[in-house]
C-alpha cells in the first residue's frame, strides 16, 4: 500500500513540474547574484510554440517553485481567451542547496520594528541590476510592461518595495494610485 501511494505521489509531482512545457515553451537558467550571494533557478515560459521575436509584457513571479505553474496556467488561459496579450513569464526559484532558504531574509526590508536579518534591499538590487537586464538580453521584452507577483512573504516584498521603486523598475502601478 505505501509503495503504491509513493509511486502515485511521485507521478503526480513529476507531472506538475513539467506543466509549463505542456502549455507552451519553457527553459531554465541559473543566475548567481552578486548582491545577495544566492543562486536562483529561473524558468522562462511563453504560451506559444517559440519564444516571441517581438516585444511582449513580462511577468516576474517570486516563489516560482510554488506559484510558477499556477501563473503559467493563468497567463495561458487568459491569453488564449484574448483577455490579456501573451506575456513572457519569469518564474524565480531558489536553487536547491543545503541549509535554509534565504527567502526569509531576502524578502524582508530593513526598517523600524523589523527583527532579525532583513536583506530586501539587496534582493531589490538583484532584481533591478542583475535579473531584469539578463532577461532583457535574452528575450524580447516590453520594458514598459512589467508585473511583479508575490504571495505571502514575497507579496510583502512586492508591496513594500514598489511604492518607492516602481519607477526605477518600470513596474506598472494601478491607474490613479499615488506613491508616498
Amino acid at each position: 500500500m505505501i509503495p503504491t501511494f509513493l509511486i502515485i505521489l511521485l507521478s503526480i509531482s513529476a507531472c506538475s513540474k513539467d506543466k509549463m512545457s505542456k502549455l507552451g515553451v519553457s527553459e531554465k537558467f541559473d543566475i548567481t547574484s552578486v548582491n545577495t550571494g544566492t543562486t536562483y533557478t529561473m524558468t522562462a515560459f511563453y504560451p506559444g510554440d517559440a519564444f516571441p521575436s517581438s516585444k511582449v509584457p513580462v511577468v516576474y513571479v517570486l516563489d516560482g517553485g510554488s506559484w510558477g505553474n499556477m501563473a503559467a496556467e493563468a497567463l495561458n488561459d487568459l491569453s488564449v481567451n484574448n483577455e490579456i496579450p501573451k506575456c513572457l513569464l519569469i518564474s524565480l526559484d531558489y536553487k536547491k542547496a543545503s541549509g535554509g532558504s534565504p527567502r526569509f531574509t531576502e524578502l524582508v526590508y530593513p526598517g523600524e520594528g523589523i527583527e532579525g536579518e532583513a536583506e530586501g534591499d539587496k534582493f531589490y538590487l538583484f532584481l533591478r541590476d542583475e535579473l531584469i537586464p539578463e532577461v532583457e538580453r535574452n528575450y524580447a521584452c516590453d520594458t514598459s510592461e512589467r508585473v511583479l507577483f508575490g504571495h505571502s512573504l514575497a507579496g510583502f516584498f512586492t508591496l513594500y518595495s514598489l511604492p518607492d521603486n516602481a519607477s526605477n523598475l518600470t513596474f506598472k502601478k494601478p491607474e490613479g494610485q499615488q506613491t508616498k
